[in-house]
């Protein structure tokens, strides 16, 4: 029985467009494989950004879906450095509500078109970075949060999704909201749809330069009471595929040889399993970017597979 919410797209080998043949193959090795309880869906403002009907057909009824806003958030960003939920700028913020408007109606369609509930999660992000005419502000979030729980999501929860916070003489990836400011946002926000934070490994890494951080923050958030979702995702230093601290999805290390370059290791994950230990998460996966691109399908369920039974173990 599949056991993990997996962000499958990142392993995509549709690496230079859309290959409907190669991503059903992909959808095949993943279901023969056993381990995917779930699948973490990219959101842009559309459920499938080549084809929907493509992608109801290839969901398997047993699979449930996590949607996640941050490829279409980063998007608009790239052309719209005010817009997110956070934003002090009240037009950036409402564009960005506009945004989760078009995911809430997505998994409409999804649970429509798939005849059944299916979407547990939506992840939010508290962008955006600071700029000249905007910056991130755990009012304004809270704001936004206000109006997102008072939608009618279906039964899905919302999740925060924490990404690399600005750190002063660093560059950052995302550079969203701190995870102590988006906590308060969520605890200060109300409405009916329940709410709560979810730590991407890699991230919580990437903002610290630290490997021992996301336990960190997995302790902090189950402390506060909001702790809904765990997504392993790895971090490197130096390394030739994965560059350095870039969020980049890599894999777990293979050796303790190659654990300096690539940090996510089977005993820093044992580490956050038991601090998410008893606690009953919306989510719990992993999300790989398989590289090189010139991996086959076959490769790239191999490497899905050694990653979830490097879970396996640490959970054990």
């Amino acid at each position: 029985m599949g056991r993990y919410v997996v962000g499958a797209y990142a392993a995509s080998p549709c690496t230079d467009g859309w290959k409907p043949a190669l991503e059903s193959e992909l959808f095949d090795g993943l279901a023969a494989a056993g381990f995917v309880g779930g699948l973490e869906l990219p959101f842009s403002g559309a459920i499938h950004g080549h084809d929907p009907d493509w992608l109801l057909r290839s969901i398997r009824p047993e699979w449930s879906i996590v949607l996640t806003c941050i490829p279409g958030t980063m998007e608009r960003l790239s052309r719209d450095p005010e817009f997110g939920l956070a934003s002090s700028s009240e037009a950036g913020r409402r564009r960005a509500l506009d945004f989760a408007a078009a995911a809430r109606d997505g998994v409409q369609q999804l649970e429509e078109g798939l005849g059944r509930r299916a979407v547990v999660a939506v992840e939010v992000h508290s962008a955006p970075r600071t700029v000249a005419s905007a910056e991130p502000l755990s009012d304004a979030f809270r704001r936004s949060l206000d109006e997102l729980r008072g939608w009618d999501w279906r039964g899905a929860v919302l999740s925060v999704e924490h990404c690399d916070a600005f750190v002063p003489g660093q560059d950052p990836s995302k550079g969203f909201l701190g995870l102590g400011a988006e906590i308060e946002a969520i605890l200060a926000s109300r409405g009916a749809t329940p709410i709560g934070v979810a730590v991407n490994w890699g991230r919580s890494a990437i903002e610290a330069r630290d490997a021992g951080v996301p336990e960190l923050h997995l302790r902090q958030a189950r402390q506060r009471g909001v702790l809904n979702g765990l997504i392993f995702s790895g971090a490197t230093v130096g390394d030739p595929l994965y560059g350095d601290w870039a969020d980049r999805h890599a894999p777990f290390s293979a050796s303790p040889a190659d654990a300096e370059q690539r940090l996510l290791t089977a005993a820093r994950a044992r580490g956050c399993l038991e601090a998410v230990k008893g606690l009953p998460l919306a989510f719990l996966g992993f999300k790989v970017q398989t590289l090189p691109k010139s991996l086959t399908v076959a490769e790239r369920v191999a490497e899905l597979q050694r990653t979830a039974r490097l879970l396996d173990q640490a959970a054990a």
